[in-house]
């Protein structure tokens, strides 16, 4: 049987191009719930707002599974990034669920807002931090 190497297989750069794209259409499918959907179809009836919990969930997964990749390269720079990263996807998820729950508190959308922003550029970093830990370049410009 031959042996699969899952290192050859599974690119950090591209899952990461990926979850950057996917947080991107995540946030702008939340802008739209934000202002088109009403609150009475939070009750998961909403195409767009049933859309939206389920590509939060997949980021997350996604964000997990980076963060593993990143462990397993030993790259620390980009593991701190990759944990940032979930935290912040997490705190969005959280504030999503006080959002919905709470009667649309226009801070826990505030709160997903910054956590977006926090997410993705976390994520440029770990494209960063691949690179330089690839090039072993350890110099501050």
């Amino acid at each position: 049987m031959e042996k699969i190497d899952l290192k050859s297989k599974i690119n950090l750069k591209w899952l990461i191009i990926l979850e950057i794209f996917l947080l991107a259409i995540l946030y702008v499918i939340g802008m739209y719930v934000n202002l088109y959907v009403s609150y009475l179809s939070f009750n998961g009836s909403s195409a767009a707002f049933s859309a939206h919990m389920a590509m939060g969930i997949i980021t997350g997964l996604l964000a997990i599974i980076i963060l593993l990749l990143t462990i397993r390269e030993k790259n620390w720079d980009a593991t701190y990034f990759a944990v940032i990263s979930l935290v912040f996807i997490f705190i969005g998820g959280i504030s999503g669920i006080a959002f919905v729950n709470g009667g649309q508190d226009p801070y826990e959308s505030f709160s997903m807002s910054v956590s977006f922003i926090i997410a993705i550029l976390a994520q440029f970093l770990i494209i960063f931090m691949g690179n330089k830990h690839k090039t072993g370049n350890t110099s501050s410009a």
